[in-house]
């Protein structure tokens, strides 16, 4: 490394002993490392390739083993929850669903009627704009629709209440 290279501001701490943790602190840890994770990426991506001769503001190889190193606590955090909420997967999947399902809802056109002009050729040549409205069945109407988003609203949130008594309730080995 040259002398005005610096070093990468990484995770540096050593994550070797082995602690009994919340899920719910072990998911924090996890998005904390995430966060450093899209730094490091981001770091190593501006000075990876730079013009021939020209010095990096940070050294590439400390940068590139700094991804590296928060990939793998990454996995290993991710490994470890995933683990330790095997017992509500049932309920972390029925979210997953029930997600997907209310943003399909949020999403759909349920409109009654549809206005757009049309142009129409007259017999001088001229062009006139008519509006026309065009009337719609919608099977879904907007009040229903408003009403089923609502319920799987309501039934995320429950769901949700449910993961978080269990990860605030249930430890796991994390090396920390």
């Amino acid at each position: 490394m040259s002398a005005k290279a610096r070093k990468p501001q990484g995770d540096k701490e050593d994550h070797n002993e082995m602690r009994t943790v919340t899920i719910a602190r072990a998911l924090k840890e996890k998005e904390r490392v995430a966060r450093k994770l899209k730094r490091a990426r981001e770091l190593f991506a501006r000075v990876n390739s730079v013009p021939a001769g020209t010095k990096r503001p940070v050294d590439a190889k400390t940068a590139f083993e700094d991804v590296q190193r928060l990939q793998n606590r990454y996995l290993e955090l991710k490994k470890a929850i995933a683990a330790a909420n095997a017992d509500i997967s049932a309920q972390l999947t029925e979210m997953l669903v029930v997600r997907a399902e209310k943003e399909f809802y949020e999403r759909l056109e349920c409109k009654e009627i549809s206005s757009f002009d049309e142009w129409e050729d007259m017999a001088d040549g001229s062009r006139i704009r008519r509006p026309v409205n065009t009337p719609y069945d919608a099977y879904i109407d907007e009040a229903k629709r408003r009403e089923m988003v609502e319920s799987l609203e309501e039934r995320l949130d429950s769901l949700q209440d449910e993961v978080d008594a269990f990860n605030a309730t249930h430890t796991l080995e994390v090396a920390m």
